[in-house]
């Protein structure tokens, strides 16, 4: 008998970030937890302070840090953000770096 495995792929969270200004900035975060689970959070975060904003929904806070000009730190705020991406997913302290697309 020959058994053949799919090949492992290394995944990779990704922050969109589709529009921001001094009150708003919406986004996307898409993260793959270690069962390949995909967990998606969107929607607007308010501004907190200078460059941060916050999402706050039922089950997630995140908070959004802007770092110079090409970083955003995303930082899980509380403990309610444990069960919103699945039993083995869970959204940790990241940072995202920006990579500019080809036209």
């Amino acid at each position: 008998m020959i058994l053949v495995s799919p090949k492992m792929v290394e995944t990779t969270d990704v922050l969109s970030i589709v529009a921001r200004d001094r009150s708003a900035m919406c986004f996307t975060l898409i993260m793959f937890g270690k069962n390949h689970y995909r967990c998606e959070i969107t929607g607007p975060a308010r501004a907190e302070l200078d460059d941060a904003y916050v999402f706050n929904s039922g089950n997630v806070t995140l908070r959004f840090r802007l770092r110079g000009t090409d970083e955003v730190q995303v930082e899980p705020l509380g403990d309610r953000n444990r069960n919103r991406c699945g039993w083995l997913g869970k959204i940790e302290p990241n940072v995202f770096t920006t990579q500019k697309c080809a036209r």
